[in-house]
């Protein structure tokens, strides 16, 4: 349960991180709809850092359990 309780977490923060660097970026503002480009780009991102935190949530994980 701790460990799903984690990835969740991971996953809420890569949205957040997400919204946060595009909207600093100036690339896409919270009022607006996004066009396609801008979606694709958020999704891309999304989904980078997403992987790179749940990779670092299951090496966590894994030190645990030794």
């Amino acid at each position: 349960m701790k460990k799903s309780i984690m990835y969740f977490i991971a996953v809420i923060v890569s949205v957040i991180v997400t919204l946060v660097f595009f909207e600093l970026m100036s690339w896409y503002h919270f009022g607006d709809i996004p066009t396609k480009v801008v979606l694709v780009r958020l999704i891309a991102f999304f989904c980078i850092v997403s992987g790179m935190l749940i990779s670092i949530v299951a090496l966590i994980n894994k030190k645990k359990d030794k």
